[in-house]
């Protein structure tokens, strides 16, 4: 009985999950401009119509299609890395530079996010973006994306991003030197516990999910010395629709040897570190997710 309920909820979610990889593959083609075999393209196009998307997916531009396979691709290369790998340590130990770059690329569609939804409902936010001298920590900048994307959506800001997975780095130095914004991005190969600035600013961004308890406890403590006066932290977190979206972010914090505070734990981190205008946030970073967010005095 018991291996009977197992084939069939294999079955129902193998159906779901190559459905998924089939938008991902069009989305794939359609935004670098490529396409497969004419009876494997018709074959896709009936996927993306069953899954009633066909006219959303003809009428997004390249990059909107780019941005909406990112997150897609990078759940994927994780799921491959789980189903070899079941038994590794925790950690972030990807070295393969696809992995590493899906990630990135789903990073980078939050700046949009932060642009349009974030920073309008955050008090001054959006305009210390936009003075002169503004500035923002990446803390976790990986392969550079969300740090590129914010140099790009604010164009005085100066970006700083630190990491020290130097395989995540090896990637962002190339791709932020391929972009017009480069000279406004600082990369430096260290932990949030050593960031040695103070009040220097504007706005943080810690992703929950990345970093182990005992650290999280530490880095709000430690971005809220960074922030200048009146500045903004964001705790990016894994957050479900249902029960098995939330055991899904567990389980992706836990593989990635992070934490997964839910966004009440995360408001009391900053409420404790003493920051003032606490609030959860509700945010699409192409997953379930949300936010914490609170100001320095």
């Amino acid at each position: 009985m018991g291996t009977d309920e197992i084939r069939e909820v294999g079955t129902r979610l193998s159906s779901q999950a190559e459905a998924l990889a089939a938008l991902g593959a069009v989305l794939r083609l359609r935004s670098t401009g490529t396409t497969a075999v004419p009876e494997i393209q018709e074959a896709l196009a009936g996927v993306v119509s069953a899954l009633g998307l066909t006219d959303a997916v003809d009428g997004a531009s390249p990059a909107e299609l780019a941005a909406a396979s990112s997150p897609i691709r990078a759940m994927f290369l994780q799921a491959i890395d789980l189903l070899t790998d079941p038994g590794r340590a925790p950690g972030w130990s990807f070295t393969d530079a696809d992995v590493l770059q899906s990630f990135g690329r789903t990073s980078a569609g939050f700046a949009h996010v932060l642009r349009e939804k974030v920073a309008p409902a955050l008090d001054g936010l959006a305009d210390r973006l936009s003075a002169d001298g503004a500035a923002f920590l990446d803390v976790g900048v990986g392969v550079g994306g969300l740090a590129i994307a914010m140099a790009e959506q604010w164009p005085n800001l100066r970006v700083v991003g630190i990491d020290p997975w130097e395989p995540s780095l090896a990637l962002a130095r190339e791709n932020v030197a391929a972009t017009r914004v480069g000279e406004r991005i600082e990369l430096r190969a260290m932990r949030i516990e050593d960031l040695p600035d103070r009040e220097a600013f504007d706005l943080a961004f810690l992703p929950g999910p990345f970093l182990p308890q005992a650290v999280l406890d530490t880095a709000v403590t430690r971005v809220r010395e960074t922030l200048r006066p009146g500045g903004w932290a964001l705790i990016g977190l894994f957050r479900g629709r249902d029960p098995l979206d939330e055991a899904l972010a567990r389980l992706r914090a836990a593989r990635s040897g992070g934490s997964s505070p839910t966004p009440a734990e995360a408001v009391a981190f900053l409420t404790a570190a003493g920051f003032e205008e606490v609030a959860e946030f509700q945010a699409d970073l192409g997953i379930p997710s949300a936010l914490a967010v609170g100001r320095r005095p």
